[in-house]
């Protein structure tokens, strides 16, 4: 995400442990510039550009028993997003912005099966859209968007995981109440990206027959470190979703801190949807200089077939890993309470000219009250900021999944792998 958007996630740390671990999402706005006329908007327009070198590599165990072999996967793809953004001509302007994924032939294999299709569209394919067109009006108290936006909010946000992130058609408002109190409204009707589909450069219905999603955030921050949440969802055809946090983050001696929150969900299913269910959740990450742990857990309890939501992107748990989440771990067995702990280690190093090198182990474990299926993954992840400009991410994922029935031909794609994701970008 280029420093020029007008919202930006701020991260207060490093890695893995430290952002997607929290469901919190600290916004805030960087007033465009401002112009006199409609031409001097478009003079002082700015570009903004993600250029991205990435590389996904997946080994998929096989079943002998069914006659399944081991599949290695792979691809490699450049592209990113490159967009402008104009000047603001009475507190309006103009964001433009165009996501690629070309495929690089000479990295990439021959044979159709050996095609990973992470990088690429439904046929393994290069693509090119538009992934954010919209118009936005901005004072000190308002933000309205309208069009196709970038939403970062705990059921609804970007989780730019691959080549290009998920970005929504609709409405979104942003209100500074005061200092303390901010709140958010939003209509949405149609998503594109990774979390989508096979079709990611495609926008389509959040939920078949639906009109999308409509709901509202209300967000009171005590001070700079602690704050809490509630938000509420309504996806047609399919769930209203009520959702509440608090963080905070408490010192005990300088450099040593430590970071809580706790989360609860309360998921109801409409239109007989079977997307139905209650989650909470706790974390802590205990800071000391360079070094960091974290621990987390989740519990969802379901009944009857229902299982448990991620809602339209990277989702709020805690719990979440590199692969596995809640919402898609509550599949394996709809009816079924849910536990999931998550611990993780990292360190924090200053390099050469300061910038950071952080490294990551990450565990997790999801249990089934009622079903012998499990799922266990363990992640090693690599973050560095090579300068301003230049950023590199590998992450490393072991998933064992763990008493699958494969006598059901639909589960058999449900197999233990191990994948790598690398991403090279280069921002302005």
């Amino acid at each position: 995400m280029s420093a020029d958007e007008s919202v930006i996630i701020s991260k207060k740390e490093d890695g893995l442990i430290h952002t997607k671990q929290k469901g919190r999402y600290e916004v805030y706005k960087k007033l465009p510039d401002t112009a006199e006329s409609l031409d001097s908007a478009f003079d002082y327009a700015k570009p903004f550009a993600t250029f991205r070198l990435a590389n996904v590599t997946t080994n998929q165990k096989g079943l002998p028993d069914f006659g399944i072999s081991d599949e290695k996967k792979y691809g490699t793809a450049f592209g990113g997003i490159l967009g402008l953004e104009s000047a603001a001509l009475y507190g309006v302007s103009l964001r433009l912005g165009t996501y690629v994924s070309q495929k690089v032939n000479w990295l990439n294999p021959n044979e159709a099966l050996k095609q990973n299709r992470e990088l690429f569209d439904a046929n393994s394919e290069s693509y090119i859209y538009m992934g954010e067109a919209s118009l936005s009006y901005e004072n000190s108290f308002v933000k309205l968007q309208a069009g196709r936006i970038r939403l970062e909010t705990p059921y609804v946000n970007s989780d730019d995981i691959r080549m290009s992130p998920n970005s929504f058609e609709g409405l979104s408002t942003h209100l500074k109440l005061d200092e303390q109190l901010h709140a958010e409204l939003y209509v949405l009707t149609r998503w594109a990206g990774v979390d989508s589909g096979d079709d990611v450069e495609q926008f389509k219905a959040f939920v078949n027959g639906g009109y999308g999603l409509s709901g509202a955030g209300l967000t009171y921050q005590f001070n700079d470190e602690n704050e809490i949440s509630l938000w509420y969802y309504n996806v047609d055809k399919e769930s209203d979703i009520i959702y509440s946090e608090a963080t905070g983050d408490v010192l005990i001696h300088k450099p040593f801190h430590i970071e809580w929150g706790l989360q609860g969900a309360y998921i109801m299913q409409c239109d007989g949807s079977e997307v139905e269910g209650v989650v909470v959740g706790g974390m802590t990450i205990i800071d000391f200089s360079a070094l960091y742990f974290g621990l987390s857990y989740n519990y969802a309890f379901e009944k009857n077939s229902n299982t448990i939501t991620d809602g339209f992107g990277g989702g709020p748990y805690y719990t979440s890993l590199d692969e596995q989440t809640l919402g898609a771990v509550s599949a394996l067995a709809p009816g079924n309470d849910l536990g999931v702990y998550r611990v993780a280690v990292g360190t924090n190093i200053r390099v050469i000219n300061r910038q950071n090198l952080n490294l990551e182990v990450v565990h997790g474990h999801f249990y089934l009250e009622e079903s012998s299926a499990e799922a266990i993954e363990t992640d090693l992840i690599l973050n560095y900021t090579i300068s301003e400009r230049w950023h590199v991410e590998s992450a490393y994922a072991h998933v064992d999944l763990k008493n699958i029935d494969y006598s059901i031909t639909s589960n058999r794609e449900l197999r233990d792998f191990q994948r790598l994701v690398t991403r090279l970008d280069y921002k302005f």
